[in-house]
């Protein structure tokens, strides 16, 4: 079984993101976090086949604490990256 895990402060997403994802792969079981920082811990504990995250931080803000995040994929956990804000 293959896991996608959702990196997003928005949770209205999560939702969005997971029917779709769930609508088009069989068999994908979808996790998500709203916390950047946790998400940086749940992918080094839960080790997903790939992320979906979002960089930027609210919708006015231009806080991207997902390039931390991205950052820690690159470095110490490497799996394929969908990048959307």
């Amino acid at each position: 079984m293959k896991t996608v895990l959702i990196i997003d402060d928005d949770p209205t997403y999560h939702s969005l993101l997971t029917e779709a994802i769930q609508s088009q792969f069989e068999g994908i079981v979808c996790n998500c976090e709203v916390d950047f920082e946790k998400g940086i811990t749940r992918i080094a504990i839960e080790r997903p086949d790939a992320v979906i995250l979002d960089l930027m931080e609210g919708l006015e803000s231009f806080n991207r604490p997902g390039e931390r995040t991205w950052r820690s994929i690159w470095d110490g956990n490497f799996c394929p990256i969908v990048i959307y804000s």
